[in-house]
């Protein structure tokens, strides 16, 4: 366990602290003793304990401050945050990109699905599924028979 020795207006107090905390413990000193000195050198002597009690006092209102910034910061960088995610819904959703339209599927067993070619193509009706002689049959479906 560390100890530290730390003068405060004059008055000397000896403090324990972890090991490793020493150097922290002296900067927290050094910087009580000046706050007590600012206080001495604004308003003069006023007491051991009144001065202890101010110095508190101004160390608590800079916490409070300090806090009080961070809290700011940390709601207008979340209020700046809500409004991006906003702009961002209001935005339309990039479009999708078009996916090819596929006439469905027809299975060929060795005959010929007749159907007209375009929209000029004569009225009467096609028949459909007309078998082929094995000669007029496709070469790729002759090479499966």
């Amino acid at each position: 366990m560390g100890q530290v020795a730390l003068s405060l207006n004059g008055r000397s107090y000896s403090l324990f602290c972890g090991d490793g905390e020493e150097e922290r413990l002296r900067a927290l000193g050094t910087h009580v003793q000046d706050k007590i000195d600012g206080i001495v050198r604004d308003f003069g002597q006023a007491g051991e304990a009144r001065l202890f009690l101010m110095t508190a006092l101004m160390i608590a209102d800079e916490l409070f401050d300090s806090r009080a910034d961070r809290d700011t910061a940390a709601s207008t960088a979340a209020a700046a945050a809500l409004r991006e995610v906003a702009e961002r819904a209001k935005q339309p959703a990039p479009a999708k990109p078009a996916e090819a339209k596929s006439e469905p599927r027809r299975e060929i067993t060795g005959s010929v699905a007749a159907q007209p070619s375009s929209a000029a193509a004569s009225s009467a009706p096609v028949p459909q599924n007309v078998p082929l002689p094995s000669n007029q049959t496709p070469a790729a479906l002759r090479k499966a028979e």
